[in-house]
Parts: structure tokens; C-alpha cells; sequence
């Protein structure tokens, strides 16, 4: 049997290993359009500080995939899938033919409309979105956090390391919406205000960017419009999926997926991460997405485990708390 993997994150590796355990024969092929072995993205935020070691950075090395006989085609961008033919064409105008296919395309920042065409405005999703950030700290003294998540409180933590001014702008009534509730969420909010250079703006949705060589400017909705001025913004609006065009129909804007992981409406296609939606999954968690991979590559196979949902879970440390 033929598995192909789209995807280089925690969910297609976990997709990927656990097929392996079951199916000792199978060939198994990872595609992914990063330049790098798949990594830990939670890390990229202290990587604004600190650094780690390959080991503690990559989920695997590459003598791993060796020996688990795991293939991995890294800078491999998939172009389409030719559903009838059962095969992926690349970007390279190659072609690559499956028995089972899994997508674990992941998710992208939330994009907010943007004006001009400065270097002002960043994400930090991706590994390849750390050397320009980094590059750009030193020369800044203020900066606007767009997010009042989980992400954008941790790189709200990591920018006042740093003693920079950080404005946190959520469009939602209180911070971690999703995650806490309004009293808990008032109580951290309270917490985190009892650090100088501070500010937190809530119920304020961003509606527009000015993108300028040094400085960025939000437009924002909150009542009235209001206008507010940094060095730089980071986008920390949370994720959506990776949209691509060659992708089957979707539900809110996710691959819906049966409780095996099955791709609706596919007998041989699986999903697994933050582009498949299954009611009561919350999307952006690293654990969630290892978790749907690991049941991916089980089902691929024949195997009937069907999903449990349990409580979400979520961790995360800044200031004291």
C-alpha cells in the first residue's frame, strides 16, 4: 500500500508514525512545502529570545524517519489532486499516485485587511516567520499585539521581556475568549495589568492596517473609530485553515470529517489537524492535532477507533501566572 501524507506538522508526523506501527510494509511519504523537518511550532515564540537545540526544536531528526522507514519531501508544494486517478500532482509538474491519502494542510493566521506596503506588520506562525521579527526587535520600543489569545499573550509577555511598550488589542469582550470564561479571564486581565508598559484593549476589532516602512497604525471599531500607533504590529487573530483551491468542499471553512477521521463523502481520503473540523474539536491545539493524526493513521488502515472528544485542555504560562 501506497500512504501519502500533505502536510509537516505534528498532526501528518503522528499520522505518519502511527500507520507505521500498525503497517510494517507500507510505504509511507510525508509532502512538505516547508524547507525544514517538521518542528515544534509553540517554541517560535521564546525562539524571539532564546534559542534551542535541533533536538529540542525538531520533533524528530531525520535518521528517525530513517529508521521508521518514514519518507520526507521537503519544499514539495502540492499543486491539485486528481481525485478519479487517485494521485497528487506537485508543484514541480510531477506526479504521485495513492492508495490512502491523509491532509494535514494545517491552518494560517487570520488575515486583516491591510494598507500600504511597509515591513511593519508580522505573524508568527511559521518558522520562516521568526528571522525578519528578530531581525526587527532592536530598533523598536512599541508594539501592538493584535489577539488577546493564548499566542498574543505570549508574545505580549516576550515583547515586555524585552521592555517594549505593548499594546494587546482583542476584539472580543475579554481575553482568551474560547478559552476561560468572562470572570476568570477579568481576573488574569487584572493580573497581567500590574505590569508597567502595558495596555489591553478589549471589545475593539481591528478593521484595517496601515502597513509603513516603521510604523504601523490600527484602525479600530470599538463604539467609535479609533486610531492606535506602534513600531510594529503582530498578528495573533488566531488561525483558520490553510485554504487551498484543490481541496474537497468544506464546512466552516474545515475538511468535515466522520468520527474515524474519513473525509465525508471519501472512502480513502483521512484529515487530521487544524483543516478538519469534527463538532466539539477545537482547532489551534497542538495536542488535538497529534491526537486526530495518531487516529488518521490507525484508520487508514481498517481499523474503526472512532474519535472520544474530551474536556479541552490547554497550557500555557505568562507573567506570574
Amino acid at each position: 500500500m501506497r500512504i501519502i501524507i500533505i502536510g509537516g506538522g505534528p498532526a501528518a508526523v503522528e499520522a505518519a508514525l502511527r500507520a507505521r506501527e500498525v503497517d510494517k510494509l507500507s510505504q509511507i511519504i510525508i509532502f512538505s512545502a516547508e524547507k525544514i523537518l517538521p518542528y515544534r511550532r509553540p517554541l517560535l515564540v521564546k525562539m524571539l529570545s532564546q534559542s534551542f537545540s535541533e533536538n529540542r526544536f525538531f520533533l524528530h531528526n531525520k535518521n528517525f524517519y530513517d529508521q521508521h522507514r518514514i519518507e520526507i519531501r521537503l519544499n514539495s508544494e502540492v499543486a491539485f489532486i486528481d481525485w478519479s486517478e487517485k494521485r497528487i500532482g506537485l508543484a514541480n509538474h510531477t506526479f504521485e499516485s495513492y492508495d490512502r491519502l491523509i491532509l494535514a494542510t494545517g491552518g494560517i493566521s487570520r488575515q486583516i485587511p491591510q494598507r500600504g506596503s511597509g515591513k511593519s506588520v508580522f505573524s508568527l506562525h511559521d518558522q520562516s516567520d521568526l528571522p525578519n521579527l528578530q531581525q526587527r526587535l532592536p530598533e523598536i520600543e512599541n508594539c501592538l499585539i493584535i489577539g488577546g489569545g493564548v499566542l498574543g499573550l505570549e508574545i505580549m509577555q516576550e515583547m515586555l521581556n524585552q521592555n517594549l511598550k505593548v499594546t494587546v488589542i482583542e476584539g472580543t469582550d475579554h481575553l482568551l475568549k474560547g478559552v476561560v470564561d468572562k470572570e476568570c479571564a477579568d481576573f488574569i486581565q487584572k493580573q497581567l495589568l500590574k505590569q508597567d508598559k502595558l495596555t489591553i484593549l478589549t471589545g475593539s476589532r481591528v478593521k484595517l492596517l496601515e502597513n509603513g516602512s516603521d510604523y504601523v497604525r490600527c484602525h479600530l471599531e470599538s463604539g467609535i473609530t479609533r486610531t492606535i500607533s506602534g513600531n510594529i504590529a503582530i498578528n495573533a487573530a488566531g488561525i483558520i485553515p490553510r485554504q487551498l483551491s484543490w481541496l474537497p468542499a468544506v464546512k466552516t471553512n474545515s475538511l468535515e470529517v466522520d468520527e474515524y477521521m474519513k473525509v465525508k463523502g471519501f472512502d480513502d481520503i483521512f484529515a487530521a489537524g487544524d483543516c478538519a473540523y469534527f463538532p466539539g474539536l477545537r482547532s489551534g491545539s497542538y495536542m488535538n492535532a497529534v491526537y486526530m493524526g495518531r487516529l488518521a493513521g490507525t484508520n487508514l488502515l481498517g481499523t474503526a477507533e472512532a474519535i472520544t472528544v474530551q474536556p479541552p485542555e490547554l497550557r500555557s504560562s505568562f507573567a506570574n501566572i
